[in-house]
């Protein structure tokens, strides 16, 4: 029953949310007919610089983007942003008074604390300001709340039918997370600040706190005008990238660079390489994985899965299903949660081998004093999940160990008939399909991020029942060519980029 109700009110949720969208997307409308200046010729205005070769217009894949009237050499100064043209919480702060009471409500409640990100002061200054247009940064806001449809793909505005597309993911969790907080930080604000309940409703929240989340730059976090608007593309890389490889990749291909002057505060945005006249100018958001993408962004970048090892799955593992086995009890010392969480990515060859050590801990038959005494094996305390027995512990026998590889391998059969979709193949084909809506290709990049993970650590998982069995005396081994083993799909698909 508890899924039924947590289905049923995020419904009830996702409905009033649409609602009250909808009512800030007319009130937005409503506004269009006085004209809004330039928000280029706003940084000028202001002590700033913008390159007479850049201007704004409507970007052919989201949104608006900066794009070059003419060609633009590498290292090119594009913008140079001053100090009070930067959007800070200090500056939020000094002009909203009751950001005060705000910010002193939520230090000195610890319910409060526990509930709100350290965005909420940024946002309700943008939703306050967003509404009324006034205030030093009012026609950057306005220009912002006329646009702020570029917004519309992030996971909290799709609709109730689109986001079953993506049952059964971390994803989806990490989405009502994500929409958990948006709530309770509006029910904080209208505590602390109850005028505003008559002026401002949870639409105008979620603009806000979504526009600042996916806008904010720093160190220092700050919403720079002008600069946010260039969108961001990664180009696909022809080569596996690690983390370090990944920085590296990100810092090569960079199309601009941001500076800020420590001394001044002045933003510096350049071009690194040069543009042909009316190319797009973009920016790197990072190289980090989808569900940072989507929740952050509302894009998703369809080579994470098998080009990084960013992609991720949780393996949720019962206790219940852990008390069963025999070896449990005797140092079972430490409270812990209804369910464990065993991560997996993709690589899967490295953190394969930790989730097997840890179902081996379980699968032992051996005596706790033996173990302790022969293997190195202290009172277990801490997280569980990184609970591990090491296959030279000479109490493992063969039999148990094929009892750990037929568990991991249970989870891995559990945790994708959770997934709705179809298999690796279909979801492949409806991502490339180009009349697949541009949400549903979402999910389907979600799913088929979440579902390679899985068939990877299946493979591996596999591979090692078959090299076990097959084992001789020295059976310990087996998994010492494991690493070597991740599947080979066909050649990466290129992308046309991803932007916001």
């Amino acid at each position: 029953l508890a899924p039924e109700l947590r289905r049923l009110a995020m419904q009830c949720r996702w409905f009033e949310i649409s609602f009250f969208v909808a009512i800030c997307s007319i009130g937005a409308n409503a506004g269009t007919k006085k004209q809004v200046p330039d928000i280029l010729d706003w940084i000028t205005e202001n002590g700033g610089w913008v390159s007479p070769e850049l201007r704004v217009q409507a970007s052919a894949h989201s949104g608006r983007g900066l794009y070059t009237k003419s060609k633009v050499e590498t290292s090119s100064l594009l913008i140079s942003l001053p100090f009070n043209c930067s959007l800070s919480e200090d500056f939020a702060l000094r002009e909203l008074r009751g950001l005060r009471k705000l910010q002193s409500y939520v230090e000195n409640n610890v319910t409060a604390r526990s509930l709100v990100s350290k965005n909420i002061l940024l946002s309700t200054y943008v939703m306050v300001m967003m509404k009324s247009g006034q205030g030093a940064f009012g026609v950057y806001l306005r220009d912002q709340r006329i646009h702020h449809k570029s917004l519309k793909d992030l996971p909290w505005l799709w609709s109730v039918e689109e986001l079953s597309e993506l049952e059964g993911t971390d994803t989806l969790d990490a989405v009502n997370v994500a929409m958990a907080v948006l709530v309770n930080e509006f029910s904080v604000v209208m505590r602390a600040l109850p005028k505003l309940k008559t002026k401002l409703g949870m639409g105008d929240w979620i603009v806000a706190a979504s526009l600042v989340n996916s806008h904010m730059h720093g160190p220092p976090p700050a919403l720079l005008p002008g600069i946010d608007l260039a969108n961001h593309f990664l180009p696909q890389p022809g080569f596996s990238l690690s983390m370090e490889r990944g920085e590296d990749f990100v810092r090569q291909v960079s199309a601009t660079t941001l500076v800020r002057d420590v001394r001044t505060g002045v933003y510096e945005f350049r071009a690194n390489r040069a543009h042909k006249q009316g190319e797009e100018v973009f920016f790197q958001y990072g190289l980090v994985d989808n569900v940072h993408y989507l929740t952050m962004y509302g894009f998703v970048v369809p080579w994470i899965h098998n080009l990084t090892c960013l992609a991720q799955v949780k393996l949720e593992v019962p206790v219940q299903d852990l008390l069963t086995m025999r070896f449990a009890r005797p140092w079972m010392k430490t409270k812990i949660e209804a369910t464990i969480s065993l991560k997996l990515n993709s690589c899967g060859d490295g953190n394969i081998h930790d989730i097997i050590a840890f179902a081996r801990l379980w699968s032992s038959h051996a005596v706790w004093s033996d173990v302790q005494a022969d293997c190195g094996l202290t009172l277990l305390v801490g997280n569980p999940s990184e609970w591990r027995l090491n296959i030279s512990c000479e109490h493992v026998s063969r039999e148990e160990e094929m009892t750990a590889l037929g568990f991991v391998q249970s989870l891995i059969v559990a945790r994708r008939s959770k997934m709705v979709g179809g298999n690796l193949k279909e979801e492949e084909s409806l991502i490339e399909n180009p009349s697949t809506p541009p949400r549903l290709r979402a999910a389907a990049t979600i799913r088929r991020d979440e579902k390679y993970v899985l068939h990877q650590a299946d493979h591996l998982v596999s591979l090692a029942i078959e090299q076990l069995l097959h084992a001789g005396s020295d059976w310990r081994s087996y998994l010492s060519h494991l690493s070597q083993a991740r599947v080979v799909e066909s050649s990466p698909r290129q992308s046309c980029g991803e932007l916001t």
